[in-house]
């Protein structure tokens, strides 16, 4: 057990940690509010444990549990920021096919975006969207009767472009300035996949991405003008 904490403020995060066990099965767990996790491991195994929070670098842990008896360990994760130019990946952000609306999902993540913005209170980012394609979006009729979010008709690029929109509105909603927000729809220019051999690279390739254009809202305004 232990606490996930940013490095600097020492304040708890909410993030995940993962490992694989011994039939490499995958592991995760979540901290609570306050930064505190609680695990449970077998003996006798070395383990490297994964530690991610949205807007800080992943943090690697190696130790060994050398006993079968039950122990108490305390393990800290002291996470670091993201800095200016460095980009994170909205792992859990999901919109309906051929639409820029959310899924029930997505707004975990949402909610620790914004979480991340008041704490960063000077922060100003990026939001990028990306598709999987360069195709063509068609409206689904049984959709009509549901909002403008629902009713997207064409190209994928623009498609992109709409979904970052969506993510600055939530953050809009949530108190986060305007002038702290930048986005862009940028289709399948940086496809992390290329030539997706499967749902898994697909899925991979549309995401949204945050990049961070300062931590100091001083240093970019221009930036955000442009």
């Amino acid at each position: 057990r232990g606490m996930i904490a940013d490095s600097l403020r020492k304040s708890g995060l909410k993030g995940q940690i993962k490992w694989t066990d011994s039939d490499n099965k995958v592991h995760t767990v979540l901290s609570d509010e306050k930064g505190q996790y609680e695990m449970y491991v077998e003996g006798q195994m070395f383990y490297e444990l994964e530690c991610s929070v949205l807007g800080y670098k992943t943090k690697k842990i190696k130790f060994m549990k050398q006993t079968l008896y039950q122990e108490i360990k305390f393990l800290d994760f002291p996470m670091l920021s993201l800095k200016a130019g460095e980009n994170f990946v909205l792992n859990d952000i999901y919109f309906h096919p051929g639409t820029y609306a959310f899924k029930e999902k997505s707004y975990g993540t949402l909610k620790e975006l914004a979480k991340f913005m008041h704490t960063n209170d000077l922060a100003q980012i990026e939001i990028q969207g990306h598709t999987n394609g360069k195709g063509v979006v068609k409206k689904n009729p049984r959709k009509a009767h549901l909002g403008p979010e629902w009713n997207f008709s064409g190209n994928e690029k623009k498609l992109s472009k709409l979904r970052a929109e969506a993510v600055k509105h939530y953050l809009r909603n949530d108190g986060i300035s305007e002038e702290r927000l930048a986005t862009v729809g940028l289709g399948a220019k940086k496809m992390l996949y290329p030539q997706p051999r499967n749902k898994r690279e697909r899925d991979a390739n549309k995401r949204v991405e945050v990049s961070i254009l300062s931590l100091d809202y001083k240093h970019t305004s221009a930036l955000l003008d442009k």
